[in-house]
């Protein structure tokens, strides 16, 4: 029997591995999500808020974080492998690319130099992503100058809505978007070429 784009395979996905039996708990549109494989072109909208403070605002430049407030679609380009996903987001007047990766406690998602690392907990039907410490060029960020990630998904329906603010101690926010992305149904959209 053929798999239909967009379910479950035999082998679990990045997030499955991660969350184990909590998986279950997940809405339905946020299992679909993090079931897909293949490259996916979601679409959806977002409004961006960027850095408070110059510093923050040369952080947000260097990892390719949106810079300007905006309000507008989004096009999420989804590139998943069973181990690996790169995640591209192509916001009204940025886009920002990172790659997910299976770590042997959760996930580890790369922004050019720098990589976040996060447990991930299934809280009711919806998805955090608890921030556990950062590396700069493989090297541990300083616990005084670390960061406040705040990352959440939950689903509604057909889309998949998510949250996500980073804060630094002394520099205030570096960015932080919000938004929603249309997940396709069981058997729906084929993967992109």
């Amino acid at each position: 029997m053929a798999l239909q784009a967009g379910e479950p395979v035999a082998d679990p996905s990045l997030f499955q591995r991660v969350l184990g039996p909590a998986w279950e708990q997940l809405h339905p549109a946020l299992q679909r999500f993090h079931s897909l494989r293949g490259r996916h072109v979601l679409q959806g909208e977002v409004c961006t808020e960027p850095a408070t403070h110059g510093l923050g605002r040369m952080l947000g430049w260097l990892m390719r974080l949106p810079r300007t407030a905006q309000t507008g679609a989004l096009r999420f380009v989804l590139e998943a492998q069973p181990l690996e996903e790169r995640w591209t987001r192509f916001f009204p007047h940025t886009t920002m690319a990172s790659t997910m990766a299976l770590r042997s406690e959760g996930i580890a998602e790369r922004f050019g130099l720098a990589t976040f690392h996060f447990s991930l907990v299934a809280e009711g039907d919806a998805l955090v992503f608890r921030y556990d410490r950062l590396q700069v060029l493989g090297l541990p960020w300083p616990l005084a100058w670390a960061p406040a990630v705040a990352a959440r998904e939950h689903g509604d329906g057909d889309r998949l809505h998510f949250d996500v603010e980073a804060r630094l101690p002394w520099i205030g926010r570096v960015v932080r978007y919000a938004g929603w992305l249309a997940v396709p149904g069981r058997g729906g959209a084929a993967p992109t070429a």
